[in-house]
């Protein structure tokens, strides 16, 4: 709520929209701290705290002995084309690019990595992890060796349960089910759901880890296409489910990767509906839902699910620490076979891992923690997508996303994404080819850039490397 903000963050925020929605225009200058300060009746402190991170924004700039001005230049500019909708099922085919990607990060260990979506270790809360690992053994020291329960740590689950009040809904700890991270919530789904040779729905683009996961389990996919905006077409979905024999359908409705959309809570509900009419379960990874700049958590699908079809999948590894593999799951419905699986397949979760994950929630000011990050990714958007636009020829498509890690961004047609990676790593700097996030390679001048690494002269540097190879990709 607005009182439980702080005041700076009131300020800025009210700026910063005023700045975005073209109310401020660029060379526009602001009152004075001391007239702000009177005229809200705030401290002086207070509005130069919000003047501050305007101005590491790149938002507004102090001239000297003059003031504030508006220094952001509001872009023209179209959010990515989307694809064709294409209704045959096909199998994977891009094994070789996605290898090569993961050997060139691997191979480069110093390369500035602009392609990886996840959080920089600088904005994790490294001391109060260090503390929680230390509490966690002293308060129970057999956490580090026992086997722990196969659906999950006790204390974890009531604290994931809390989460679904931000949703609107009630979470139970019988519901619950602690993971290996988000990817082993969605294997298991999928291994319960299907068979080698099965067809399951999937936006695209889609994350190419997905990709690899389904070409593992033999599936084929249909590809749904998805705006950048709104994320996935409910209308090709359902054409593809009244043409098609599909056994699941996996998105991610909230801050989806590479393309960062969010769906519309209308939406939302329909594909829920859709879901229980046809009898055929939602899997939604929702890894990115606490990662919003808006005021309000988006709700989930599984918000709106009275029938048990949305097996829902989430992790802390975006959001707190990506190296514990601590994920979970509400399988609904599935939730006897989900624990059968989980059982059959590595008996619990690490122990330990979960915890310290369960004492960090419970005395780390988590949520704290979070609108500390949330504020941070914002201010690193808006930082990176003013230097693509400044580097980049022409006018790049860019996504507008409200949350998350990731740019979604379009060359001209002309333009090949991969040829701009290769260069890329000849350079030191490694970005996403979109290539890697569809099934068929038909896509071939969109590229992915994470601005999960906090705005530094060497990340300025290196987009403007690749703006300048952009020209000859």
């Amino acid at each position: 709520m607005e009182e439980n903000r702080f005041k700076y963050e009131t300020i800025a925020g009210n700026i910063r929209d005023a700045i975005m929605l073209g109310s401020l225009h660029t060379g526009d200058k602001l009152p004075s701290i001391r007239q702000t300060s009177r005229e809200l009746g705030v401290s002086n402190a207070s509005v130069f705290k919000a003047y501050y991170h305007l101005e590491s924004e790149g938002l507004i700039e102090c001239k000297p002995k003059s003031g504030y001005y508006v220094k952001y230049h509001v872009q023209d500019t179209q959010p990515p084309s989307r694809q064709l909708f294409n209704q045959d099922a096909c199998e994977v085919s891009n094994r070789a690019l996605i290898h090569d990607f993961i050997a060139a990060k691997l191979a480069n260990p110093h390369h500035l990595d602009l392609g990886t979506a996840v959080p920089s270790t600088e904005l994790l809360p490294i001391s109060g992890i260090k503390k929680s690992i230390q509490r966690s053994y002293l308060d129970d020291p057999q956490a580090a060796t026992a086997y722990e329960n196969t659906t999950g740590h006790p204390g974890l689950k009531r604290s994931i349960c809390h989460f679904g009040l931000n949703w609107g809904r009630v979470i139970t700890e019988n519901e619950v089910v602690i993971t290996n991270g988000c990817m082993e919530a969605i294997a298991m789904s999928l291994s319960i759901l299907t068979q080698p040779g099965d067809t399951i729905a999937l936006e695209s683009p889609a994350y190419y880890g997905l990709l690899q996961l389904i070409e593992h389990l033999k599936l084929r996919i249909i590809e749904i296409p998805a705006d950048s905006t709104t994320g996935i077409s409910i209308d090709d979905l359902e054409q593809a489910l009244q043409n098609q024999a599909i056994k699941a359908i996996l998105v991610v409705p909230n801050f989806n990767n590479p393309t960062g959309s969010l769906v519309p809570d209308e939406n939302k509900k329909r594909l829920v509906a859709l879901a229980s009419a046809y009898q055929i379960p939602i899997i939604e990874d929702d890894i990115y839902g606490e990662l919003y700049f808006s005021e309000h958590r988006p709700k989930n699908c599984k918000s709106f699910d009275e029938n048990g079809w949305v097996i829902y999948c989430s992790s802390f590894s975006k959001t707190l620490a990506p190296g514990f593999r601590v994920g979970w799951c509400l399988p609904g419905r599935f939730y006897e076979d989900f624990v059968q699986k989980k059982y059959v397949t590595n008996i619990s979760t690490s122990s330990i891992s979960q915890a310290v994950i369960a004492h960090f929630l419970t005395h780390g000011r988590y949520d704290f923690y979070l609108r500390k990050l949330r504020s941070a990714l914002k201010t690193q958007h808006l930082q990176y997508k003013r230097a693509i636009f400044d580097y980049f020829p022409g006018k790049i498509a860019s996504s507008n996303p409200q949350g998350g890690f990731v740019l979604w961004l379009e060359l001209p047609k002309s333009k090949n994404a991969l040829a701009l990676y290769q260069a890329g790593v000849k350079a030191g700097i490694i970005i996403a080819p979109g290539q890697m996030f569809f099934a068929r390679a038909d896509y071939q001048n969109y590229f992915r850039i994470s601005y999960g690494k906090p705005f530094s002269e060497a990340v300025d540097e290196a987009l403007k490397k690749l703006g300048r190879l952009a020209g000859s990709a």
